[in-house]
């Protein structure tokens, strides 16, 4: 299956107006395209992260941000009903999951703030929909390797120009952060890119030197961000846009690549366990994962209070009261986290049990759709190798069904297209 567009198709009728009328088509596409582009960019944390650090401190105008998630949601949804719908339908059991957040208001430690970020959730899903559903592959691509692209040139100005505010000055001095609060945001977003960039190379010929240009642009700022988890993430994507684009030329490459990955992946395996102290040190961990065993093991007990329903979506870390839950992650730990920075424990802390097992049959269900389109579909290229990287880094980092990543907006974006794609070639 390509992605070949048919003129003589007319796109989904919004529901107001003539799609047929030229103006009207024109309107249509720019209101679609800066929704989409206003939910991304908020999910970023680029322009909070900005504001932040204009303000010097925590800023007010968080609600807004999510106000405005949800204004371009409905938008999209407005403008364009059908194709959200199938967006939607595609990704059924993420619905099961949003559910079950929404359900979790009822036992909430706090209901407020399980039902404003369970609203916010299903505002940025409702995005992902909407752009898979409009959207070919090659135009999604596109869509955030701009809006990268402005990112980064943002990034470097912001470094160069005024290195106060986009070059860490109390720890990792000298780092780049740009308009993110600390180095490791601007490194696993410059990772992303690459991982775009490359599908996008090998997604069509004709965008090789632009992609390439892209792709070069993203690196210098991930090594001036001196993020080596990035960089690890980073060459883990491009080796998987590798590995695809192989297995898409032939049978007997396939098998060479399968066996050659089985026999890299043994050796990074056993090398790995052999020399994890070294390895630790070379990424400038520790074997604590810089905090993360305290945080795990605290947050387990948290877990086993409260092992089927959990403390409620999003709700486990908030409020002021000294005898609210994540103060007894506090107390373990040594400092205050943020989140359970792994997307696994922390689901499971925020919806129990059957949280966990929804997010994961999601995940499942794209990873299956992305292996079925793998030889159908240009958008392969991106599909597998950014779902499998995104899965490995889960565990360290609290990405999925988060209502602040835009990572976890990329998962339901090209799960859903992976899914409208296989159902179209029948």
């Amino acid at each position: 299956m390509t992605d070949a567009v048919h003129p003589s198709r007319p796109a989904p009728s919004p529901l107001f107006g003539d799609p047929r009328d030229a103006a009207f088509s024109a309107m249509l596409r720019t209101l679609e395209m800066a929704a989409l582009l206003t939910i991304m960019l908020i999910l970023s944390s680029a322009p909070m992260g900005m504001i932040i650090k204009l303000q010097g401190g925590a800023s007010p105008l968080l609600p807004l941000s999510w106000a405005a998630i949800w204004g371009a949601a409905l938008a999209l949804v407005l403008l364009r009903p059908q194709s959200t719908l199938n967006g939607a339908l595609a990704s059924w059991p993420l619905l099961l999951l949003l559910l079950w957040a929404y359900a979790s208001i009822s036992w909430s430690v706090s209901a407020q703030d399980s039902l404003i970020q369970s609203v916010t959730v299903t505002a940025g899903a409702v995005g992902a929909f909407a752009a898979a559903g409009i959207y070919s592959w090659r135009r999604m691509i596109e869509i955030a390797l701009w809006m990268y692209a402005g990112l980064a040139v943002f990034t470097v100005l912001l470094a160069l120009g005024m290195p106060s505010l986009g070059v860490m000055q109390e720890t990792h001095i000298g780092a780049w952060a740009g308009p993110w609060i600390e180095k490791n945001s601007t490194g696993r977003h410059m990772a992303i890119a690459i991982t775009f960039a490359m599908a996008r190379f090998a997604h069509d010929p004709k965008t090789r030197i632009s992609s390439g240009v892209l792709a070069f642009l993203f690196l210098a700022v991930l090594l001036l961000s001196t993020s080596k988890t990035a960089l690890l993430t980073a060459i883990l994507g491009v080796g998987m846009v590798i590995a695809v684009w192989i297995i898409r030329r032939g049978a007997a490459l396939a098998l060479v690549a399968l066996y050659g990955g089985l026999i890299v992946a043994v050796a990074a395996g056993a090398a790995a366990f052999i020399f994890r102290e070294q390895l630790v040190q070379l990424m400038g961990r520790d074997l604590t994962l810089t905090g993360r065993t305290d945080i795990w093991e605290s947050v387990w007990w948290r877990i086993k209070e409260r092992p089927i329903l959990g403390y409620g979506f999003e709700a486990f870390w908030e409020g002021d009261n000294p005898t609210a839950p994540y103060n007894w992650v506090v107390q373990q730990a040594g400092f205050r986290p943020n989140n359970a920075h792994s997307s696994w424990l922390e689901l499971w802390l925020m919806l129990g049990l059957p949280g966990l097992i929804l997010q994961g049959a999601y995940m499942l269900w794209g990873l299956i759709a992305a292996v079925l389109t793998l030889m159908r579909s240009n958008g392969a290229y991106l599909a597998l190798p950014y779902l499998l990287t995104t899965l490995l880094a889960s565990n360290v980092e609290s990405l999925l069904f988060s209502p602040s990543a835009l990572e976890w907006f990329f998962v339901v974006m090209i799960t859903s297209k992976c899914v409208i794609d296989w159902r179209k070639s029948g």
